[in-house]
C-alpha cells in the first residue's frame, strides 16, 4: 500500500469539486510548497487538517440558488472583470454548500441588475456605437496614451490593445473627467499658430527648452512646421504640440502653445524726408 503524504492528501482535497475557489488556490500553494520543500510545517499541517475536516463529506448544495448564480456568471463575457471574478468566489460558496450572507445577496442583485437584458443590450448599443465613431475610438486613444503616461487608470489602460471597445462606463471615466476635457480641448481646439506661420519662442520657463536655445533665446523666430505634432501631455491651458524650425537651424523641436508667442516681422525704418529747397 502507497504510503500517505501531504502530497497525496492535499491531491485529494483538489480532487473534491465542492472545495471553494479560495481554499483551492491555498490548498496548491501547500502543494507547491510542499514539493519543494518537502515537509510541512506544524501550522501548515494544522490548515490541512481543517480542511479535511471541512470537506469530508460532499454539502448539501442550493440546486436553485447554484443555478441562478451560474446563469447570472454566463452573461458576464468580461472573464477579468471584478463582476466575474465576485460571481466566480459565490458560485464556489455556493458549491460548498455555504448561504450568502446579506451583503452577498446585495451585491449579486447589483451585478444581476447591471447584466439585466436592458443592460445588455446598452452595452452592445454602445459597442457598435464606439466602432462606427472615429472621434471616439480617437478621444479614447488620446486619453489612454495620457493616463499610460502617469500611471492613473491602470485597469483600463492595461488591457487596451489593437481592437479593444471600452464599456460606456470605462470610456466616461477616462475620457469625461476634468484632466481629460483639458487634453482633448488641446488636441481639438483651432490653432492659434498656422502651418507656415511665424512664432517666438517664450523664455517664460526658465529658458531650458531647447527651441527656445536654437532660436537664439527667443531672439530668432521659428517656422511652424507641423500643428498637433504630438497628443498634449500636460493638463493645462495651451497645451496644443507643434513642431517648429528656428530660422537657421536644421533641426526641428516640439513646442506646446503656450510657450510660442506671435512674430512681428520688424517695420522698415522710415526713409528721411527730402529737404525743402528754397527758391528764394
Amino acid at each position: 500500500m502507497a504510503r500517505i503524504t501531504y502530497r497525496t492528501r492535499l491531491a485529494d482535497l483538489l480532487a473534491k469539486p465542492w472545495i471553494t475557489p479560495r481554499d483551492r488556490a491555498f490548498c496548491e500553494s501547500l502543494l507547491a510548497h510542499y514539493n519543494k520543500k518537502k515537509y510541512m510545517s506544524a501550522g501548515r499541517a494544522r490548515c490541512v487538517r481543517d480542511m479535511e475536516a471541512r470537506y469530508e463529506s460532499k454539502p448539501v448544495v442550493n440546486s436553485n440558488l447554484l443555478a441562478e448564480v451560474t446563469e447570472l456568471r454566463s452573461r458576464i463575457a468580461d472573464a477579468s472583470s471584478w463582476d466575474a471574478g465576485f460571481m466566480d468566489s459565490v458560485i464556489g460558496q455556493v458549491n460548498a454548500g455555504r448561504a450568502l450572507s446579506e451583503k452577498q445577496a446585495a451585491t449579486v442583485a447589483k451585478v444581476n441588475s447591471r447584466y439585466s437584458a436592458d443592460a445588455l443590450a446598452a452595452l452592445d448599443a454602445f459597442d457598435s456605437e464606439f466602432r462606427a465613431s472615429d472621434l471616439m475610438q480617437e478621444r479614447f486613444a488620446i486619453m489612454v496614451e495620457y493616463y499610460k503616461s502617469n500611471g492613473y487608470y491602470g485597469k483600463i489602460t492595461s488591457r487596451v490593445v489593437d481592437g479593444f471597445v471600452p464599456s460606456k462606463k470605462q470610456y466616461e471615466a477616462i475620457t469625461s473627467n476634468k484632466y481629460a476635457a483639458k487634453i482633448l480641448a488641446g488636441w481639438e481646439t483651432a490653432p492659434k499658430h498656422a502651418t507656415g506661420s511665424m512664432a517666438l519662442v517664450r523664455g517664460n520657463r526658465g529658458g531650458s527648452m531647447p527651441a527656445f536655445r536654437a532660436s537664439g533665446n527667443g531672439k530668432l523666430p521659428v517656422v511652424i512646421v507641423a500643428v498637433n505634432a504630438a497628443r498634449p501631455s500636460s493638463a493645462c491651458k495651451g497645451n496644443k504640440v507643434y513642431k517648429v524650425l528656428p530660422v537657421g537651424c536644421a533641426q526641428t523641436f516640439l513646442v506646446e502653445e503656450r510657450d510660442l508667442k506671435t512674430y512681428r516681422a520688424p517695420k522698415a525704418p522710415k526713409k528721411p524726408r527730402a529737404k525743402r529747397v528754397s527758391n528764394a
